[in-house]
């Protein structure tokens, strides 16, 4: 399913999401950015990354193929890993449906005061772009969409 046709050109902003793929397109540079300004955006074929494993995506920041395969796979060391990236809240996009961690597994981002929404992939990256575009510190944990 396509999101949007705009995003926000100086952050990875999610495309688009389906079975097995997530389309990123990664921020613009200033320079690029003005250098367009002269052109539509839309009139050019838009540089993206096609995911097909778990990745971690902040608005600065896009790390691919993210060691847990699952949600039932994370550990206490993962979340301190996102804790880490010091976000106001960290979405958890678990797949086709929400899929809940064990409590005890996020300590390392109650402890740090830092928010957790578990819901499906789908539901994951529309949030995440809507608080990323919001200018709001957001880290999304996206697995992919298994259907």
């Amino acid at each position: 399913m396509q999101i949007s046709l705009d995003y926000n050109m100086e952050a990875y902003t999610i495309r688009s999401y389906g079975p097995g793929e997530i389309l990123v397109i990664p921020p613009i540079s200033t320079r690029e950015i003005q250098e367009e300004r002269q052109t539509l955006f839309r009139e050019r074929e838009l540089p993206s990354v096609r995911l097909h494993k778990t990745a971690v995506i902040t608005p600065s920041s896009l790390q691919e193929n993210w060691a847990p395969g699952s949600v039932a796979e994370m550990t206490r060391e993962h979340f301190a890993e996102l804790a880490a990236l010091r976000p106001e809240v960290v979405i958890l996009g678990a797949g086709s449906r929400s899929v809940f961690p064990h409590p005890s597994l996020t300590v390392p981002l109650s402890s740090a005061g830092i928010g957790l929404e578990v819901m499906s992939t789908a539901s994951a990256c529309r949030t995440y772009n809507y608080l990323m575009t919001d200018n709001r510190p957001v880290v999304a944990v996206l697995f992919p969409i298994i259907e």
